[in-house]
């Protein structure tokens, strides 16, 4: 892959100043010609391929093996119940409640929260 930046030379001394040259600056000074002022000047970088033979592999988060949150509070389980919460989903939304053995989000025990934000998840 071959990098091409055609700039003039006011236009680099802008950036240059600016700071968005000083990683370009190594390049620019590889450069042997100066170009006049007005013209422009071609600054080809190669670009090293990497051996990726060498590297070690980077192991990929194993997709089962998801961050369980292990507590909630009584709100974030009520927000999620009213996130879900249609004409639709009512039914699953009470099977739930009744599951615990609960009229309202705020009859549940704390320690049943989490079994419970996992059964809304399903939904």
């Amino acid at each position: 892959m071959k990098v091409n930046l055609e700039l003039t030379i006011l236009e680099a001394k802008k950036l240059y100043e600016s700071g968005i040259m000083d990683q370009l600056d190594k390049v620019v000074r590889g450069v042997n010609t100066t170009p006049k002022q007005g013209t422009k000047a071609t600054v080809k970088t190669p670009v090293k391929k990497e051996d990726k033979s060498k590297e070690e592999p980077v192991p990929e988060p194993d997709p089962v093996k998801e961050e369980v949150k292990t507590d909630y509070t009584l709100e974030e389980v009520r927000a999620k119940f009213t996130e879900l919460n249609s004409v639709k989903n009512r039914p699953k939304l009470k099977a739930i409640l009744e599951k615990y053995g609960v009229g309202k989000v705020t009859e549940l025990e704390e320690k049943v929260f989490v079994s419970v934000m996992e059964d809304l998840e399903k939904i």
